[in-house]
């Protein structure tokens, strides 16, 4: 009798607490093998198998396999989509902060719009007033390079922010196209390497 020949002989989990039960014996077994292990019952209340017996079925048996790299490999194949879902996030994480540095280098520039407007009708008519007949349109444009067109520099730090948020959603597609290849050649092996029943040894 499994409660007796052997919950009975087995130590109260706790001092002066109750003899051990069947499920304590099961929830003993879960905790030792992890939550990813799957339980096989050999045996019941009244009937029980010696060690040996055991192996019997449990090590290099028609029913299981035994192969602890197999099985290492397989838990590896499972997790390769995990890694495409983190870098989709962090692809969609670029893509935000592409959008941000955007729309901060485009307001940059448009609150200088309205200095480079005013210089421009300020200077402009004066510069091609005076300035010699053959000068007219270099003196227009070293005036709108000089000092029209430098009220953008003020949004050159805005620039480059969005340069390197572009440059790193490149990066970003780039590691996110790897991590699928990846993961298609981990799921591919999964597939044909893992769909039967094996273990490996504790």
């Amino acid at each position: 009798d499994t409660e007796d020949d052997t919950c009975g002989r087995l130590p109260p989990l706790t001092e002066g607490g109750q003899t051990r039960t069947t499920m304590d014996l099961a929830t003993q077994c879960a905790a030792f093998c992890g939550g990813e292990a799957v339980p096989i019952l050999i045996g019941g209340r009244d009937f029980g198998f010696n060690q040996s017996a055991m192996d019997t079925v449990c090590i290099n048996s028609k029913l299981v396999q035994t192969d602890s790299a197999r099985v290492d490999q397989c838990l590896k194949d499972s997790e390769a989509f995990q890694q495409v879902g983190i870098s989709v996030a962090a692809f969609i994480s670029s893509l935000t902060e592409v959008e941000l540095a955007k729309i901060g280098y485009e307001t940059a520039v448009r609150s200088k719009l309205p200095a480079m407007k005013a210089k421009i009708e300020e200077r402009g008519a004066d510069i091609m007033d005076y300035a010699d007949i053959d000068e007219k349109a270099s003196a227009y444009a070293a005036f709108l390079r000089n000092e029209v067109f430098s009220e953008v520099s003020a949004a050159s730090a805005k620039a480059m922010d969005y340069k390197r948020a572009l440059d790193k959603m490149i990066d970003k597609a780039e590691a996110l196209k790897v991590s699928v290849a990846t993961a298609t050649a981990g799921f591919d092996s999964f597939l044909a390497n893992c769909s039967q029943l094996f273990t490996g040894k504790g």
